[in-house]
């Protein structure tokens, strides 16, 4: 069978109309605020009271946590800006401090807790 057609590439750049019919109208709309303040849970899923226990162990983990000691040197340094990170003394002693990210206590990433 023979067809009496001839193909020829016409460059993309060359085909305005049909290139905006093939794309959504809404495809770009809120990219530039995507996922920005975004917090998975709502809040009412936090938990708002940790046992003793348990603050004993997110203190000890977090003594040996890379990001939590960075962000401690961070807070004890007076030519760092402030950050987001805040320290709060627990235990009788005050030795003990817990690191909190945003108001909220940061776990470290331990299978155990």
């Amino acid at each position: 069978m023979d067809y009496d057609l001839k193909l020829q590439h016409k460059a993309g750049s060359k085909m305005i109309v049909a290139d905006a019919l093939s794309r959504c109208a809404d495809w770009s709309k809120g990219i530039d605020q995507d996922n920005i303040d975004v917090v998975t849970l709502p809040n009412a899923l936090w938990i708002k009271l940790v046992d003793m226990e348990l603050q004993d162990a997110v203190a000890n983990t977090q003594k040996n946590d890379k990001l939590a000691q960075e962000a401690l040197r961070g807070l004890t340094d007076p030519s760092v800006s402030p950050s987001c990170w805040t320290i709060v003394l627990s235990g009788s002693d005050s030795s003990t401090h817990l690191m909190f990210y945003n108001g909220c206590l940061y776990i470290s990433d331990n299978l155990g807790l």
